[in-house]
Parts: structure tokens; sequence; C-alpha cells
């Protein structure tokens, strides 16, 4: 979900460069995978009659080394572009994330996309609940206090009430995302070390809300979507994003497992989805402008997605995952 650096369009040639990888990548994979299961599960006779000499140990290590090297060579510039010049991402996780994820099935896009509803019950939502496409709800939250009440100066001042440490938001498991803000902890933004006018310097960050005393005032101003499946189970923490005007993160596939919502409460963002590359040839990027009182919901783990905050207020956003 973390990304350092503003959210731009990743040039199409890239989705391309990533998929020819991606095969190349699976090949040599199961190639290695098919090796080492049959010399493990071979008898001890067969195990020896089996087992490499030197010289194909070797070639083997080469021609992985080799593949993981076009990869890198191939992406690069891609991400560089994307990245801009500080490319946190690049060293930790985006070959593993983008080579390992499960391949997706193109019907995530075999309909008009956004999917749009408004203030759907359960029977209504429920086919689209799990079809990996992206699905905006209108008049969603109109009933919920928090669409009233929610900004900067009232989390400040609930941070305040309640005593909670919010420089501690990075421990015990907990997240603080600064994205490419120049902040280092969500405490800067709720001491007044940030201002929220549009003509300030911008920022954008997300925490999960792990302190169980601000989650329960929350969780007073806001609900479980009603229209979610009944059976389903969603995160026990919410995620919330704020930021302001022309700030957001930059494009990136996530790895949470489930499907995700995000409900707008203040101002209004843009999010900027590209399918996976084995589906570029069936869908379509899209472009989708969400406002308050709308929830946006996405399968982050599928489509590639960035966002930006547009207009001239703040965003906020508070969200979480389903099952």
């Amino acid at each position: 979900m973390g990304e350092c650096h503003r959210m731009r369009h990743l040039p199409h040639n890239c989705f391309a460069m990533r998929k020819t990888c991606l095969q190349l990548l699976q090949g040599c994979s199961q190639q290695q995978l098919l090796f080492w299961r049959n010399y493990l599960t071979a008898d001890s006779q067969q195990q020896k009659s089996q087992q490499p000499e030197l010289p194909q140990t070797v070639l083997s290590f080469l021609l992985l080394l080799s593949i993981t090297t076009v990869l890198i060579l191939f992406t690069w510039p891609c991400l560089r572009q994307s990245l801009g010049t500080n490319p946190c991402l690049v060293p930790n996780n985006f070959a593993l994330m983008e080579t390992t994820r499960p391949i997706s099935s193109c019907d995530i896009c075999s309909a008009e996309l956004p999917v749009r509803l408004h203030r759907p019950d359960r029977a209504e939502f429920a086919a689209h609940a799990y079809r990996g496409r992206p699905v905006l709800v209108s008049g969603a939250t109109e009933t919920w206090p928090a669409q009233r009440r929610v900004n900067l100066p009232f989390l400040r001042r609930l941070y305040a009430r309640v005593g909670a440490n919010a420089s501690s938001v990075s421990e015990d498991g907990c997240q603080f995302l600064a994205f490419r803000s120049a902040l280092e902890s969500l405490e800067e933004v709720l001491e007044g070390r940030v201002e929220a006018a549009a003509d300030g310097p911008p920022w954008y960050i997300g925490w999960s809300n792990c302190d169980p005393r601000v989650a329960a005032m929350l969780r007073g101003l806001y609900s479980w979507p009603s229209f979610l499946p009944e059976e389903g189970e969603g995160s026990a923490v919410d995620w919330i994003f704020m930021g302001t005007p022309g700030q957001g993160t930059a494009v990136h596939i996530d790895n949470v497992h489930r499907p995700s919502w995000q409900a707008q409460i203040a101002g209004s963002k843009r999010w900027r989805l590209f399918p996976p590359p084995e589906c570029e040839k069936v869908c379509r990027p899209l472009t989708v402008d969400v406002h308050p009182g709308d929830i946006f919901l996405l399968d982050t783990n599928q489509w590639y997605h960035g966002t930006e905050v547009i207009g001239k207020e703040m965003s906020i956003t508070i969200g979480s995952e389903y099952d």
C-alpha cells in the first residue's frame, strides 16, 4: 500500500515489459520447482541417479540470475519514470510482488466500469462483492455523523482528549504512511506542524487506527457499510487517509489478500486504475472520481491503482477490507 512519491501514469509499454518479464520468471520458476520436486520425492536410489552434477547446478543458478537481471533492466526505466528520483519501492518488493501475485481473471473488467450503485441493499451488492470489479456506491454515508463532523481540527481534538500517543501508531503492528510527504509521524499532523490550507506545502498521509479509544469514538460516527456481505468478516483495524489537493499515492498494487472499501468523508479524490498485465488486451485504464457520501470498493490486489486529491478541499477517507 505504501508509496513514497507522487502518483504518475505508468506508460502502457511498462505493463507490457512487466508482462514479458513475468512470463520469463514464471517459466524459470516452474522449471526449478519441477526439478526440485522430482529430486526430493525420488527414493534414495533414484535420488542418487538423478542428482545433478555441479555444472548443471551452476547453469541453473546462472539462468535464474540472468532472468532476474533482465527483469531489472526491463522495468527500471519505467519505474524511474513512474517514481521519479526517489525509487524507494524498487529494492524491496516491486519485482517480488509482481512475479508472485496470482494471475487475475479478466472477468474483472467484463462490464461497464466502474459499476455504479445507489444505496444498494445486500442482495443487490452481492452480485458484485467478490467479482473484482471496481464499484462506486453513492449516497452510502449520508446518515453518518462523520460526514458532518470529521475533519482535521476534530481529529486533533479527539486525539488530545483521549490522550492517545499518536506517535505510537507505527508500533505494535500499526502503520503510518507518509507517502511523499516529509513527515515522520502522525503526531506532526495532529500537533499542528502542518497546515490544511490549499496554498500551504502539500502533504498526504495514511495510518491504521489501532488505538482502541480513538477507534471506539470514531466508530460511533460511522458504521460498517450495511450492503457488505452479512456473513463476511472485516478487518479489526480501519485505515484513515488524509491530505491536501494535488497529493496522493503513486500507482501500485497491494498485497492485503482481501477487497477494500473506502468512504469519502470530506473532499474529493481521483483514482486511476490500470488492469494487470495479463488483462491489458481486454481491459482499459479507468479514472474514477469519488466525492463526499460515496464509498469506493476495489480489489487492490488485482488492480494497479494510484490516487490524487482533487478540488480545493482536504480529502479525508475511512476504509478497511472485507471478506
